[in-house]
């Protein structure tokens, strides 16, 4: 009962780091657009976003192992992201988007690794089956991919962040619920 408790505390990670992945990934340059992006810097966007995780995937789990806890950098990584995708519609200046955007993925992008971490330490400790657990990761996307379409089509793009935030949210709720295991 208590290895199901916590796989399942475990996919519900999964399942809320997806839920920010499955709009990002086809709808924020979408949103990005209608802010007013070209093309190009879109992919400039995207293509700077990815590379601050060759420096921000090592840093963030640098201290989670400083310190013995992966889920404190979870933590903290989650919350600012809640922050700043929740900012992302205040504010219409190109740059600040842009760094924002950037910025919300140097913080969010660790949380993957982190969790993949976590949950491989897990599994050695309490022997639970990690593709069930791993599992919810890809019925969330698909799931919030195909609804989140069509929140989008019916409300507008403006809630591209939002959705995104609520994921953010879900996510850091459930890190909070996760079990701390010591790295």
């Amino acid at each position: 009962m208590l290895i199901k408790k916590i796989s399942a505390k475990f996919s519900l990670v999964y399942f809320s780091i997806f839920i920010v992945i499955g709009i990002n990934a086809p709808f924020f340059p979408l949103w990005l657009s209608s802010k007013g992006f070209t093309e190009r810097y879109i992919a400039i966007i995207l293509a700077a976003s990815v590379l601050t995780k060759l420096l921000a995937n090592p840093f963030f789990a640098g201290l989670g192992d400083k310190y013995g806890n992966r889920k404190i950098p979870m933590l903290y990584l989650s919350f600012i992201s809640i922050i700043i995708l929740f900012s992302l519609n205040i504010f219409n200046s190109l740059y600040l988007i842009a760094f924002m955007a950037i910025t919300s993925w140097a913080l969010f992008a660790p949380l993957m690794p982190l969790t993949e971490s976590l949950t491989t330490t897990a599994i050695k400790k309490y022997n639970f089956d990690y593709g069930n657990t791993r599992l919810w990761g890809s019925v969330s996307f698909i799931i919030i991919a195909f609804f989140g379409g069509i929140i989008i089509e019916k409300y507008g793009l403006k809630y591209v962040p939002i959705l995104m935030t609520i994921g953010a949210l879900f996510l850091f709720l459930s890190i909070v619920i996760m079990p701390t295991i010591p790295s």
